[in-house]
């Protein structure tokens, strides 16, 4: 859906190049592409008019590795901080939304203080405005071509021993005929298990490429599920 608007913005005007915060151009050999530079510069703003100077532009990730906010036992903010956490938030939140998936396991994990931020929850926000200002001038493209797996590795694995031991694909018989060109539809998924040790909660992520082309994903903290028998 989202790469049908896109499509639809760009054909309205030729010089249509800002919608939303987002940014649109080609590249020389017609690539449509995408990014946040000049949404990213108005938070830069924003942050300057409330912290008196710009982001720092010293991280290179949006949390410090290994980090555990929610071991954070500094200060609750007050009200005008909670306002301006939220705030804060809300704007890297839409930056997701435009697919800067770089921040969005960090932007997860740091919406869940919404309700009762602190002190040093807002300095981890602050690190993430840095990060992101940093890194502005990334850019998503929207390319159609089929990737090429040939260099790709095929496993054959021994199943017999496993719950999956005759499994068999179920192909619906009534399926519509095929139409248009080919796609292949490529997912990396990934887990940090017990990424909150208060709660015991996994943050798992979803990376969709249809073709070349990454399409909106997914990062979520789930429960992790105990096998002990009650």
């Amino acid at each position: 859906m989202c790469l049908f608007i896109h499509d639809w913005i760009w054909n309205q005007k030729p010089s249509n190049t800002y919608h939303l915060g987002c940014d649109y151009k080609r590249d020389e050999d017609g690539t449509l592409a995408m990014g946040l530079v000049r949404y990213i510069e108005r938070m830069a703003e924003g942050y300057q008019r409330t912290f008196g100077m710009k982001p720092r532009q010293s991280y290179r990730s949006p949390l410090e590795p290994n980090d555990h906010p929610e071991l954070d036992d500094t200060a609750l903010l007050e009200m005008d901080g909670i306002k301006q956490y939220q705030s804060m938030i809300g704007a890297l939140q839409w930056c997701v939304t435009l697919r800067r998936i770089d921040i969005h396991s960090a932007v997860t994990t740091m919406s869940s203080f919404n309700a009762a931020p602190r002190v040093g929850h807002l300095e981890r926000v602050k690190r993430m405005y840095g990060y992101l200002y940093k890194m502005r001038h990334g850019y998503n493209r929207v390319r159609t071509g089929e990737p090429d797996y040939l260099d790709v590795p095929i496993h054959n694995y021994n199943w017999s021993h496993s719950v999956y031991y005759n499994a068999k694909e179920e192909i619906p018989s009534d399926a519509p005929t095929l139409k248009g060109n080919r796609v292949t539809h490529t997912a990396y998924f990934d887990a940090n298990l017990y990424h909150n040790i208060l709660t015991g909660k996994a943050l798992t992520g979803v990376i969709h490429f249809l073709n070349q082309t990454m399409i909106p994903n997914n990062d979520r903290l789930l429960f992790t599920q105990s096998n002990k028998q009650q």
